[in-house]
């Protein structure tokens, strides 16, 4: 059904649209508790998911939400490339990645390497919690799309080094 790693033309091409937004500033931190300024409520988030209907779920729910979707990618590689050539604000890495590298590697990568910081999605959250130091959370499989925009929502909090009020959290989020 599928031949691309690529469902959807979410990519933002067009130089306008991606200047549309301020670009990342040379001091962020990764530092959770730094304060990081979005522009509203819009981030870059970058998708690396191998499965093809996952990925168009995932980028139709965020671009609805007006995010601005990165990828998908269902390659660590690529991943890398467009986090480095577009700035991503967060990235949410399918936990069992089958590709160059494995999900926690790529995920620790974005973290130090690219400031960019990570949800896992994942059907196995005991594993996942094994490497919570790769990552700033980890969304449960199987969830509701719907839910998607609303734990990015609760990841921007955090990020900013405030808590997610409670109520808001999405049952499927688990932030480390």
């Amino acid at each position: 059904l599928f031949t691309s790693h690529r469902p959807l033309n979410t990519v933002p091409r067009s130089p306008t649209r991606l200047t549309s937004l301020p670009q990342r500033g040379t001091s962020r931190s990764t530092n959770r508790s730094s304060t990081v300024e979005y522009p509203g409520n819009v981030m870059r988030v970058l998708i690396v998911e191998d499965e093809p209907l996952i990925a168009m779920s995932l980028a139709a729910e965020l671009t609805l939400a007006g995010h601005h979707v990165l990828g998908p990618s269902g390659d660590a590689t690529e991943a890398l490339c467009l986090a480095d050539i577009h700035h991503a604000d967060i990235a949410l890495v399918d936990a069992a990645l089958e590709s160059t590298m494995g999900a926690v590697e790529l995920a620790r990568i974005l973290q130090t390497q690219c400031e960019v910081p990570v949800l896992f999605m994942t059907t196995e959250p005991q594993l996942t919690h094994e490497s919570s130091d790769a990552a700033l959370g980890m969304i449960a499989l199987p969830f509701d799309p719907s839910e998607i925009p609303e734990s990015i929502r609760a990841a921007q909090t955090v990020m900013r080094g405030e808590e997610p009020d409670p109520p808001t959290v999405p049952h499927s989020l688990q932030l480390f």
